[in-house]
Parts: C-alpha cells; sequence; structure tokens
C-alpha cells in the first residue's frame, strides 16, 4: 500500500502537513508523487500553490473540469482511465515528481461514491510511487475502505490528545494496523507535553513526529507559494542539520512514510526540476 492519509481528527491544519510532505518527498527522493485534494477545488492542500482554473465550456455549452477529480471520476466512469493516461489529468508542480490532483466543485463526497473513490486510487497507486491526501473528522476511517497507512494530526493539547487515544485504544483491532504514526503541528519541544512525555503518558509506541511552527513556511502557504519556498531554502545534510528546525522534522517525516511503504531511498540534494 502506497497511500498514505493526513488525517486532521477534526482539528484541521492537515492540508498543509499534506503539502509540505509531498513537496519534501519529492524535492529530496527519488520519488514520483501524487498529491489529491478530496476537499472542493481551490482549498484544501491547493491553498498552498498558485490558483488555476481547469473549468471549460464544453461543446453542448456545460461547464467541466478538464482536469483534476472531475474530469479522472468522468474518465474513470466511461471506463477510459487507465495508468498510462491518469498524469494527463493532472496538474504538474515539480515536473517528474509531484502531480496535484485538483478538487472538485462542492468537494469530493459530492460527486462519487466510496467504491468508486477507492477504483480512482488504486489506479493512482499502479501510477505513483506514493500517493498522500489530507482528510478531516472526527472518526478513525473505516479499516474495509480507506488507506492502510494514516498519520493522525494533532497538537500538544491534553485534551484533544486524551480524546485521539480513547478513540485509538477503542478502535485498536481495526486501526492498528493503519495508524502508522502521530504528527504534532505547531509542535513546541520546550513545551511539558513534548513528545517523551507524550509518549510516556499515553504508553505510546507508534512513531511521533513534531513539526514546529515556522513563519516563512505560514507567509508561503498564505501567499500560495510554498515550491517557491521550499526551492528558496537550502536543507543541510545529516552533518550540520541544525536540530529543531521545520525541514528536518520535515526531512525525518518524509523518511519515515517512505520506510513504512518499502521505498525508502538515500536522501539527496534537492531536485532542479521546474513545475509547470
Amino acid at each position: 500500500m502506497s497511500r498514505i492519509v493526513f488525517w486532521d481528527f477534526g482539528h484541521g491544519g492537515a492540508e498543509g502537513i499534506a503539502a509540505a510532505v509531498a513537496i519534501a518527498v519529492a524535492l529530496y527522493h527519488r520519488q514520483h508523487i501524487l498529491l489529491v485534494n478530496e476537499a472542493e477545488a481551490g482549498y484544501g492542500v491547493e491553498q498552498g500553490f498558485p490558483a488555476q482554473d481547469h473549468i471549460a465550456a464544453a461543446g453542448d455549452g456545460k461547464m467541466v473540469a478538464e482536469t483534476g477529480t472531475e474530469a479522472l471520476l468522468r474518465l474513470l466512469h466511461n471506463r477510459r482511465l487507465s495508468r498510462h493516461n491518469f498524469a494527463d489529468y493532472t496538474r504538474p508542480l515539480i515536473n517528474g515528481r509531484l502531480d496535484l490532483v485538483a478538487g472538485a466543485r462542492g468537494g469530493m463526497d459530492k460527486q462519487v461514491d466510496e467504491m468508486l473513490l477507492q477504483q480512482l486510487y488504486a489506479i493512482a497507486e499502479d501510477s505513483y510511487e506514493l500517493v498522500l491526501l489530507h482528510r478531516s473528522g472526527r472518526f478513525i476511517p473505516n479499516e474495509e475502505l480507506e488507506p492502510e497507512l494514516l498519520f493522525p494530526v494533532l497538537h500538544q493539547n491534553r485534551t484533544e490528545l486524551d480524546h485521539f487515544f480513547e478513540l485509538y485504544r477503542s478502535s485498536l483491532q481495526n486501526s492498528a494496523n493503519r495508524v502508522s504514526g502521530i504528527v504534532l503541528r505547531n509542535y513546541d519541544r520546550q513545551a511539558k507535553w513534548n513528545i517523551a512525555n507524550i509518549r510516556r503518558y499515553y504508553d505510546c509506541d507508534l512513531p511521533i513526529y513534531g513539526i514546529c511552527y515556522e513563519t516563512g513556511f505560514a507567509d508561503a502557504w498564505n501567499e500560495r507559494d510554498l515550491l517557491r519556498y521550499f526551492r528558496r531554502i537550502q536543507l543541510p545534510g545529516r552533518t550540520g542539520t541544525k536540530r529543531g528546525t521545520l525541514l528536518e522534522a520535515l526531512q525525518e517525516l518524509a523518511e519515515g512514510v517512505i520506510k513504512l511503504c518499502g521505498k525508502y531511498t538515500v536522501s539527496r540534494s534537492p531536485s532542479n526540476d521546474k513545475g509547470a
């Protein structure tokens, strides 16, 4: 299974983590990544990249999507979608490394039933080495329908953590093989509820990744300019890497995701490929 969901447990923020990890894996590892937006077109992970209109008028005057979720589902419904043409209906962000599937008008839940969506993801997994997406909601996704690798995105908030671990333990039999790690958003390593204490208090043996707040990243997200932000900064090698930085944390999370998928490669220098 090469499909990874960053799930926000109903508190938001998973879209930024999913986008950042997708870019980090694409730039620093030899992986071909698909980033999927299940939210409404223009929202979700798309908020980190320049806006692009993918809707056009068809011959009958109706407005149809030329790329993105709606176009892919239309092809799938007509039995014309395969691994050979999947990328043609995505938006390239980093050529040969990272493609984006734009969201549907009104959101994914208004467009398709769950089984059809799983068929779409099966073809995506056959076309890309990793498929990343984000999801919201208060409950652990259904094990029979949802992706295998699940990364809850939480905060250093005791009430939030209590609720998550209560839910996690109550559904452990179903979720243990898919909840593969925990991401702490806006992580403060100096706080009392740090990774070591959270692991100890909740007797947690899952990997926990702390992603600290970084002003430059927040500004780039609001300006829809994540790609330029990542290209502007230089990720040091393992020797001399400054501890506690956003990029170090993202690199650690990216490597954890790749290892879990059985696709680990040695970290490399950023790609010089340009986006579309």
